[in-house]
C-alpha cells in the first residue's frame, strides 16, 4: 500500500526540478491513488455485517438477543424450516432486540436469499417483518424494491425488498420475522463497521437470566449470572427483565442506599467497569 505522506513529500520535493514527463506521470498516477484507495477501502468495509444467526429459541421476544448497539451493522439471519411450522395455518416467529440511544438513526434493511424457492415465492408469501419501537409503535417493512446485493464475502446473492431510515426513540426495539413457510430472511440493522456486543439470555454465568414471573423473588444464583458482565450490559439486562438495579459500590466508594428489600432488585457492585457482585434486595 503507498504512504499518501509519502507522495505528498516526493511531489514537493520534484516540484524544484524540472519534471520529466516519467514523473509527471508517476506524481499524477500517484496523486489518483493516494485519492481513490481511502474511498475504495471505505465502500468495501460499509457492505459488511456481523452475522447473528436466530433460532427457534428466539421465538419468544422477552427472551431474544439484544444487539447492545442498535447503530452498529449486523446480519440477522433467520431460516424457517418445515418442521418449525407443524400445524396447518401455523407461523414461526423468531425475534431479535436492539437497543437505541436519543439522537440515533434506525436504519433496518429486509433481504432475501438468492434462490430458486425465496425467488418463486410471491408477496403475500415471503416472511413478513416488522419493528416495534420501545414506544409500542409498530412498523411493518413492506416490499416494494427487489434489487440485487452481492458481495465476494457472502455464500450467496441477496434481493433487497425493503428498507426504512428513522430517529431512534431511546430504548429497545423489537424486529419480529414471521413466516408461514419454510423460507429465508436476513434483516440487517445498523450501518457502523466496528466490533459490537450481543446480549444473550440463558441459565449460564455471562447470559442475562431468563425472564421470571412478575411475582416471583430473583433468585441469587440467577443474579449472579451478572458477574463478570460490563456494567452497561448488566444494566441493560436488568432493564429487559424489569428488575430494579442501583449500584451499592464502585471503585471501593460505598453510595447510601434505602434499607427496604425488594425482592425484584438488585444492588451492584462494580470493579473498574466489571459486575464483581450482586445482591438481591
Amino acid at each position: 500500500m503507498v504512504d499518501s505522506s509519502q507522495l505528498r513529500t516526493t511531489a514537493s520535493r520534484s516540484s524544484v526540478k524540472v519534471p520529466t514527463k516519467r514523473l509527471l506521470r508517476r506524481s499524477f498516477f500517484a496523486s489518483l491513488l493516494s485519492f481513490f484507495l481511502p474511498v475504495t477501502l471505505l465502500a468495501e468495509n460499509a457492505a459488511a455485517h456481523i452475522p447473528l444467526r436466530l433460532s427457534v429459541v428466539d421465538k419468544e421476544s422477552s427472551a431474544s438477543p439484544i444487539i447492545v448497539d442498535g447503530t452498529i451493522s449486523y446480519a440477522v439471519y433467520a431460516d424457517f424450516t418445515r418442521s418449525d411450522l407443524k400445524n396447518r395455518g401455523a407461523q414461526a416467529i423468531r425475534h431479535v432486540r436492539f437497543l437505541h440511544r436519543a439522537g440515533d438513526e434506525v436504519r433496518v434493511e429486509y433481504l432475501i436469499p438468492d434462490t430458486a424457492q425465496m425467488r418463486g415465492m410471491r408477496k403475500s408469501q415471503l416472511p413478513k417483518v416488522t419493528i416495534t419501537s420501545p414506544s409500542g409503535k409498530v412498523e411493518r417493512l413492506l416490499v416494494n424494491e427487489r434489487t440485487r446485493f452481492s458481495k465476494p464475502y457472502l455464500p450467496q446473492d441477496y434481493f433487497y425488498l425493503s428498507r426504512i431510515s428513522i430517529d431512534a426513540e431511546p430504548g429497545i426495539y423489537t424486529a419480529t420475522i414471521r413466516a408461514g413457510r419454510a423460507s429465508s430472511a436476513l434483516v440487517a440493522i445498523g450501518y457502523k463497521e466496528v466490533p459490537g456486543e450481543v446480549l444473550l439470555f440463558g441459565s449460564a454465568t455471562g447470559l442475562c437470566p431468563l425472564p421470571i414471573r412478575e411475582s416471583d423473588a430473583i433468585k441469587k444464583a440467577v443474579a449472579d449470572q451478572l458477574i463478570g458482565m460490563k456494567e452497561a450490559t448488566a444494566k441493560l439486562c436488568a432493564d429487559s427483565n424489569e428488575w430494579g438495579y442501583r449500584v451499592g459500590e464502585r471503585d471501593g466508594e460505598y453510595f447510601a442506599l434505602t434499607r427496604d428489600y425488594r425482592i425484584d432488585r438488585i444492588t451492584v457492585s462494580i470493579s473498574a467497569g466489571i459486575i464483581t457482585a450482586v445482591q438481591v434486595g
